[in-house]
């Protein structure tokens, strides 16, 4: 039959999309105003588009329809991200409680780039158009270090 989507993309994605809730969370919580609520919104919107696209997706999706569905999971991640990475420096630096979610941070971000390859592999003209990947704040990590760090499983 045709190849079907490759699980471990899924698997990160998803990963990505748990971890960057929990630091959007994270900011509300322990750094009032460091989001404000449009963003707060936009950040959430991001997040539930992505997850919409990634519940469609099983172990039997055929590669070439799971594409376009990562792809839409993988822009609103990167976005969710970038908007999250603009205001975390500042907040982790106002708000000690908020360090250690930087490493989980660039470790979320440390895995954008294969998805997106994965997906551009797929569907050609997939690039994140409308703009740059989300930048790490600490420092750059392998997606081994990451998947590790967010405790994502390997296939």
């Amino acid at each position: 039959g045709a190849p079907t989507i490759q699980q471990q993309f899924v698997t990160d994605a998803n990963g990505i999309l748990a971890e960057s809730k929990a630091i959007a969370a994270a900011i509300e919580t322990n750094a009032p105003g460091a989001l404000n609520a449009q963003q707060q919104a936009q950040i959430a919107g991001w997040q539930s588009a992505a997850a919409d696209a990634l519940a469609s997706l099983s172990a039997s999706t055929p590669a070439a329809a799971g594409a376009s569905k990562l792809q839409v999971a993988e822009t609103a991640l990167n976005n969710a991200l970038s908007a999250i990475g603009a205001a975390l420096p500042a907040a982790a630096a106002l708000y000690p409680a908020l360090a250690p979610y930087v490493p989980l941070y660039d470790a979320a971000v440390a895995l954008l780039p294969g998805l997106e390859a994965y997906v551009n592999s797929l569907v050609p003209s997939s690039a994140v158009a409308a703009g740059k990947m989300a930048a790490p704040i600490g420092g750059r990590l392998s997606p081994a270090q990451a998947r590790a760090l967010l405790g994502i499983p390997t296939s």
